[in-house]
């Protein structure tokens, strides 16, 4: 499920391990609407039972920029370290733009004395943009740029955070940036666009157009 929520939901893992960001300081953070999270809650639900049933058929699940700002907010936070909060994503052409406020403490460990950890101090706005491609049930994530207080931050030291903070007993040596995972619960594709991302599950690259009127809003 962590993979799905990954990619589905802007790639919480990385915004959080890799460079978590938030919007610019000056603009102020809305609370969001819970009955959004509950609206994707009931459309995660409805596909882990169809792909518990073995529903074959393809089916399409819209998943708006607000809804899933309202999930991270109401039922993802709680997983994300301790230091990284107001976490937020949003929805481009095949690009997922997220991030979150970091506190430096969290880097402090894996930079005990660096040019960034001695700049920067207390609670830091992070920046995370990324290209996402997820076709033929399988997906895979292009990190574009990462900035922590505006300054750029070198992908080596993302992909350290990252490889640490993802490894377990499936993943020894953790989650590379570039490696491609499968889509889970038999999905097959997943497209993001201004403001949306569209799931479909089940069925062929070849039946999107012909199943146009059978999406789960």
């Amino acid at each position: 499920m962590s993979r799905f929520l990954g990619l589905a939901l802007a790639l919480v893992a990385a915004i959080a391990l890799a460079g978590p960001s938030s919007p610019p300081l000056q603009e102020p953070v809305q609370v969001p609407d819970p009955s959004s999270a509950d609206s994707l809650d009931r459309k995660l639900q409805l596909i882990r039972q169809r792909h518990a049933d073995g529903a074959e058929g393809p089916q399409r699940f819209q998943v708006t920029e607000e809804e899933a700002n309202a999930y991270l907010f109401y039922r993802m936070s709680e997983h994300l370290p301790a230091e990284v909060t107001a976490p937020w994503v949003r929805f481009g052409k095949d690009e997922v733009q997220g991030g979150a406020m970091l506190d430096m403490k969290l880097l402090q460990a894996h930079l005990s004395d660096s040019a960034l950890t001695r700049y920067l101090q207390g609670q830091v706005p992070v920046e995370m943009l990324a290209q996402v491609h997820a076709e033929e049930g399988v997906g895979q994530v292009e990190l574009q740029s990462v900035t922590l207080g505006g300054l750029p931050v070198p992908t080596t030291l993302i992909q350290k955070l990252l490889s640490d903070y993802s490894k377990n007993p499936s993943f020894p040596d953790g989650v590379r940036l570039d490696d491609t995972f499968p889509l889970p619960y038999g999905l097959v594709s997943a497209h993001f666009r201004t403001g949306r991302l569209t799931l479909q599950q089940g069925g062929s690259q070849g039946d999107k157009q012909a199943h146009l009127g059978s999406s789960a809003q």
